[in-house]
């Protein structure tokens, strides 16, 4: 499982690609009216991490979402935050995800999206969140199905040898 590392001068620009085309969706109306978004980052993220050992998988959730916050917004930080914390939590579950099956993979990113959502809400929000709880989790839902919808086509793409953000390890 952990016979592969981060290549990290593939991962920045391929998150910042990401951050144009989500830049470029938006402005071209391509979401839906409602405010929820499909969190490309965090398939990228998940997808990094989940062949690279764990402080590597950290790096590589405090890396996009650090980007996410930097190119996309709209707190700086508050990506960052929820990648780094759920990430950590999602170091535990991959091990049961990398030996199952791909439906599992997507079911791990599914939850931990709406988790990453939460969260990432929540601190966008501040001292409202407990006021507005239920737009936070009918949000999160949304980011977290459209996240699923796009960790599909996301996972295909970056499997090709140019985009790839992992290699093999190299003999220690």
């Amino acid at each position: 499982m952990y016979d592969h590392e981060v290549r990290w001068y593939a991962l920045v620009p391929v998150a910042m690609l990401v951050a144009f085309a989500h830049i470029f969706a938006e402005a071209g109306g391509w979401y839906p009216q409602a405010d929820v978004r499909p969190d490309w980052f965090w398939c990228l993220a998940f997808i990094a991490a989940l062949r690279t050992p764990p402080t590597q998988a950290i790096v590589a959730f405090f890396t996009c979402g650090l980007i996410r916050d930097i190119l996309v917004g709209p707190r700086l930080g508050a990506a960052a935050i929820a990648f780094l914390l759920i990430g950590y939590l999602t170091l535990s579950w991959r091990i049961l995800a990398s030996q199952r099956n791909y439906a599992s993979q997507c079911l791990l990113a599914a939850v931990t999206a709406f988790l990453v959502a939460m969260l990432k809400h929540s601190l966008d929000y501040g001292g409202l969140t407990y006021k507005l709880i239920d737009r936070v989790f009918l949000l999160s839902l949304g980011d977290a199905v459209l996240t699923l919808a796009a960790y599909v086509p996301m996972s295909l793409i970056l499997s090709l040898d140019s985009f790839r953000p992992w290699k093999e390890r190299s003999g220690f």
